[in-house]
């Protein structure tokens, strides 16, 4: 993947992959430089904050290449990695951008139809010409009036617009 924000997104996937399974061990994974960049995340970085700065991406000399634990790592992944396995528990809002590269747009709408007839409520926002991060920005707002729908705290009376 040549993607800038792979490796980054992929990190985030792993910790929360490995916090669901105890057979997956990061360091086995994970080169050294990894390491230190998944404590880093873990204690004191937040997403947003890790792709705001793209002069310090991490890139993909954080994972270690190996084919076998590559191999069983995708096993493990697919149980966990696949929500198309059965209906959420409870409602969702999938936001994507319509030109999204990393998770491909035709592949998110199928995923929401797929969920839609599986019986989950599934709200969905999909924005003109962007791609896979600038919809968590530009989406705030409707995020918050999601939660807010759904039993979280009242959404702000104004939101910031990005």
């Amino acid at each position: 993947d040549t993607d800038p924000f792979a490796p980054a997104l992929d990190l985030f996937v792993l910790i929360g992959a490995a916090a669901a399974d105890q057979n997956i061990h990061l360091e086995e994974i994970l080169s050294p430089q990894g390491q230190k960049i998944v404590d880093k995340v873990r204690n004191s970085t937040c997403l947003a904050d890790l792709l705001n700065n793209t002069r310090n991406l991490p890139g993909a000399d954080i994972f270690i290449h190996d084919s076998r634990t590559i191999a069983d790592l995708s096993k493990r992944l697919g149980v966990y990695g696949n929500p198309d396995n059965g209906p959420t528990n409870g409602p969702v809002l999938i936001i994507t951008g319509d030109a999204d590269t990393i998770v491909p747009t035709a592949g998110t709408l199928k995923l929401i139809d797929s969920l839609r007839r599986q019986g989950s409520e599934i709200d969905d926002l999909v924005l003109p010409g962007q791609g896979h991060i600038q919809p968590l920005y530009d989406s705030f707002c409707a995020q918050q009036r999601f939660l807010a729908a759904h039993g979280g705290p009242p959404a702000p009376q104004t939101c910031p617009q990005r």
